[in-house]
């Protein structure tokens, strides 16, 4: 249904809707708290970014392969500041060859939860090899 607001919040609208699966409905319900799994399997590329900032290693694997090109194609070019975290941007930017590796994001660095809080108290040379690591790991999955 073309529902705006369930029980007083506001859920994304209807684009590119996935037919909801048991492993959908699960890793949905582990991602989204804004309402019923529906809510968000009625936009797929919104339920692909919710699962690549809060999912699981093995839930991003299983959308990977689960959910079509033309969503992730649509979740990661049609993200905004504050809607994926910054990193995930840049590396599934990346990753769909929708940017080139060390591509300039202009996104604020602390538009999202996920760019600052986890790492709030770590030291610059840290931060550098925990993010060579992940890119590394990340790009040899694929």
């Amino acid at each position: 249904p073309d529902v705006q607001i369930w029980r007083g919040t506001p859920v994304p609208p209807v684009h590119m809707p996935l037919d909801p699966t048991p492993e959908r409905e699960r890793i949905a319900g582990g991602v989204w708290w804004n309402g019923p799994v529906w809510t968000i399997l009625r936009n797929g590329p919104q339920f692909v970014r919710q699962v690549l900032d809060w999912g699981q290693d093995d839930e991003i694997r299983f959308i990977r392969t689960d959910v079509a090109r033309p969503v992730w194609l649509a979740a990661i070019s049609e993200a905004r500041p504050g809607q994926l975290s910054r990193g995930a941007y840049v590396l599934w930017s990346m990753a769909l060859g929708l940017a080139e590796r060390g591509m300039d994001c202009d996104w604020p660095r602390d538009a999202h939860v996920r760019d600052i809080a986890p790492l709030s108290g770590a030291t610059r040379a840290d931060l550098y090899e925990r993010h060579r690591r992940h890119h590394e790991r990340c790009l040899a999955e694929l």
